[in-house]
């Protein structure tokens, strides 16, 4: 494993592994870079190959991708970042951070996004992908919700909660029930899940994904799907909001 590091010094990592590991440290290579991703690709493909590695680590894409006249915003930035990758490690697995605002993401549909930044093709050139949030206010320890927006080679995974406790010379992470509207029925047909969420009163496609993380067009294209169930009013507001067909709801 090599760990690629755009933010932080190997002081800073060894601290973390061996707050995380204890003694039983694994063996990860660490290389701490000072340009970007496409200015440092040749020593990186170089590195790969004289240390054998199999699965590189990138945190993270915001400060490896950052470079003159690239946005993280344009699908050209995403693809280069991706070809890059692939000439840089060929046939290696690979894992990529991206830290992002949760209010700027969120807002104002409380959607679990889809992609980091701006361009789709983030998520687009992925082969699987988490979103990972905090649900409360708590420091210490940290309550955080993992949501597995995507996965192109099969069945995305349930949503699961994680607790993260500092303690004095170690980091605790263990797993965590989550709230009742932070995880999903997934055994239970998603027609089914929208018709317990609208019993009390109405709601739009983004407060029904929200609570079952799902996005608004996935909630919008299954109500159509099954419309003898539901019942879409424009509201004052100028925002429709799905409510049960009482001809149909027993």
């Amino acid at each position: 494993v090599l760990y690629v590091d755009w933010e932080f010094e190997a002081p800073d990592h060894r601290v973390r592994l061996g707050r995380l590991f204890g003694t039983h440290l694994p063996q990860i290579t660490y290389m701490r870079c000072r340009g970007s991703l496409f200015e440092s690709a040749r020593q990186l493909a170089r590195t790969i190959s004289e240390r054998r590695i199999d699965f590189l680590i990138c945190d993270s894409i915001g400060a490896a991708a950052e470079a003159p006249n690239y946005s993280l915003n344009d699908s050209a930035t995403a693809n280069l970042y991706y070809n890059a990758i692939a000439m840089i490690a060929p046939e290696r697995g690979s894992l990529h951070s991206a830290h992002v605002s949760r209010a700027g993401l969120e807002h104002p549909s409380h959607e679990i996004p889809k992609k980091p930044f701006g361009s789709g093709f983030w998520s687009f050139r992925a082969r699987s992908s988490w979103y990972i949030k905090r649900i409360d206010d708590s420091r210490n320890p940290l309550h955080c919700s993992l949501h597995h927006t995507k996965n192109s080679t099969g069945q995305e995974q349930d949503t699961f909660g994680l607790t993260v406790e500092f303690q004095t010379g170690r980091t605790l992470i263990t797993p965590m029930d989550l709230p009742a509207p932070l995880t999903p029925a997934t055994k239970i047909p998603l027609v089914d899940q929208i018709r317990t969420c609208i019993v009390t009163q109405p709601l739009s496609y983004s407060e029904i994904g929200a609570v079952l993380g799902k996005t608004s067009e996935t909630i919008r294209t299954t109500v159509r799907r099954h419309e003898q169930y539901f019942r879409v009013v424009l509201c004052e507001d100028g925002i429709q909001r799905v409510g049960p067909n009482l001809e149909t709801t027993h």
